[in-house]
């Protein structure tokens, strides 16, 4: 390299790749007081692969903060923004956006009954609502009906390197379970924003000798569908949509660009070790970690979306400041075939209901004051999954 006379053509764009360094630091100062002391960014370019920055930590030649150490390609646990990759296979087994989930107090065995993270409960709930708000508890179902070994199997096809012993693994993997690579985590996400479509992530645009010959190229790298489209344009929709998270983020969280249609989603471990915060246009996908090197724990209250998300925000802001706003392939209409699943939430009853106290009525109420409502029958769809 250093005598031979080598051309090595990195991917990294020159401009977003300083917004990089200048966004991170700055992120890491604000997050002192969450007691945070480093933070890493990655931004993947979804229609390519190309990797087009990389910011593995504060500062590079910060040794006593372990500058050193590339935190973008290191293992940690991805907390709930690993919950896409679940929602994603269970879409592709044949749920559908209407598969209702019962978001209630549940004990999967003896030793494990996860809760929300806000401790509430809502109830019956459609599965795009449980992803975009992060509840835990119908997530983990949802990680029961797609399959532990499946979903591995899609996040490994869509990227992902780490988890494959996967034995080791329960339900548990979709709130964070297990460790992956940010580089990896984004990459994987932008497969969602293309559709479902991945290209092999790079560094290297292209290698030529002294000779002017081309020894290595990557710039047309082929694509191969490796999630049914409709699952990616179906979690597309979900995570940009900001009226269902608003509930649980607010309508102007660090999740959003002005008018600009964008997909994201965050997590936070246990203890707030991690704090993730990935996203995405149909063109540039990025992700964010913010914690500490030693894995010592934040401070309570320090979640993805306040250590990680701003400073994912800075960074999409500036770097698609003058860039077009582009949309989303919408999905499609669920096929006869796949909605057979969730047939039975057709169901309808009328009953009737005594004013003002809108109880069931009984002989005692007054027939003027009898109104009759129509509500869809409300069932577990686990029970129809564990009966057989």
């Amino acid at each position: 390299i250093q005598q031979g006379g080598l051309q090595i053509h990195t991917t990294l764009n020159i401009d977003l790749q300083r917004i990089a360094e200048k966004v991170v630091p700055a992120g890491v100062s604000n997050n002192a007081k969450y007691g945070a002391s480093n933070a890493a960014l990655v931004a993947v370019d979804p229609k390519s692969g190309q990797i087009l920055a990389m910011q593995g930590s504060k500062d590079y030649w910060d040794k006593s903060n372990d500058g050193n150490v590339n935190v973008a390609i290191r293992d940690r646990q991805p907390g709930s923004s690993f919950k896409p990759f679940a929602y994603a296979k269970a879409f592709e087994k044949g749920y559908t956006p209407d598969t209702m989930l019962f978001d209630l107090p549940t004990s999967f065995s003896d030793s494990y009954k996860p809760e929300n993270y806000d401790r509430s409960h809502s109830g019956p709930i459609k599965m795009p609502n449980s992803l975009a708000m992060s509840k835990n508890i119908t997530s983990v179902k949802t990680l029961y009906l797609a399959g532990v070994e499946d979903t591995i199997e899609l996040a490994h096809n869509m990227g992902i390197t780490t988890l494959n012993e996967k034995d080791r693994y329960g339900l548990s993997l979709v709130l964070g379970g297990g460790e992956v690579k940010l580089l990896d985590e984004t990459a994987a996400f932008g497969v969602f924003a293309n559709n479902g479509v991945k290209h092999e992530k790079t560094g290297i645009l292209k290698i030529v000798n002294k000779d002017g010959k081309v020894i290595e190229d990557n710039s047309n790298s082929a694509g191969k569908q490796v999630i049914e489209a409709e699952a990616a344009k179906t979690i597309n929709s979900i995570l940009s949509d900001n009226g269902a998270r608003g509930g649980v983020f607010g309508s102007r969280s660090a999740l959003t660009l002005g008018t600009r249609p964008v997909a994201a989603k965050t997590g936070t471990t246990q203890e707030y070790r991690d704090g993730w915060t990935v996203g995405y246009t149909p063109s540039l996908a990025a992700g964010v970690w913010a914690g500490n090197n030693d894995n010592t724990p934040m401070k309570a209250g320090a979640a993805g979306i306040y250590v990680a998300g701003p400073i994912w925000n800075a960074f999409m802001s500036e770097a698609l400041n003058g860039v077009g706003a582009e949309d989303f392939d919408k999905p499609g209409k669920t096929s006869t075939k796949k909605a057979i699943l969730n047939g039975k939430l057709a169901e309808e009853q009328t009953v009737k209901l005594c004013k003002p106290s809108m109880k069931l009525a009984t002989e005692h109420c007054p027939e003027h004051l009898v109104e009759e409502k129509t509500y869809k029958k409300g069932h577990t769809i686990l029970y129809y999954v564990d009966k057989n």
